[in-house]
């Protein structure tokens, strides 16, 4: 099967990421997550400024999150551009798993693919679909 290999932790999957074209760096996947996320610390290092501030809902709570833009998003060959995520302190996240959390792929990104997840041989395939 094409894609990539995902880890295991504390029930996420966990798969590389790269964004505008660095990387790879890690993010959960969420199909709960309304948006993708990225990390503060990630977004300073890739120069993703949050300008419009906004309130996200977690499973801890509500969040301070801050809007941006990235001009590329790759997992594997799928790829999006001009996305739009959210902005936010993970460290709580990162805590939880015990492992390096970069970021949240969310529904926004999965919502017009076809995802398919192989437990067995860790591998995720993320693609448009066919057809209209």
């Amino acid at each position: 099967m094409p894609g990539v290999n995902f880890e295991l932790a504390g029930g996420l999957i966990i798969v590389p990421v790269f964004v505008n074209k660095r990387g790879p760096f890690y993010f959960a996947l969420d199909t709960g997550a309304s948006n993708t996320i990225l990390a503060r610390e990630l977004a300073e290092e890739l120069g993703v400024r949050g300008v419009i501030r906004a309130q996200g809902l977690g499973a801890g709570g509500s969040l301070d999150v801050r809007l941006g833009v990235v001009e590329e998003l790759r997992i594997g060959s799928f790829e999006l551009r001009d996305l739009t995520v959210g902005i936010t302190d993970l460290s709580a996240l990162k805590e939880a798993l015990g492992r390096r959390i970069d970021g949240i792929i969310g529904y926004d990104v999965l919502k017009d693919a076809v995802v398919v997840i192989d437990y067995r041989a860790q591998r995720l395939d993320i693609k448009r679909p066919r057809g209209p």
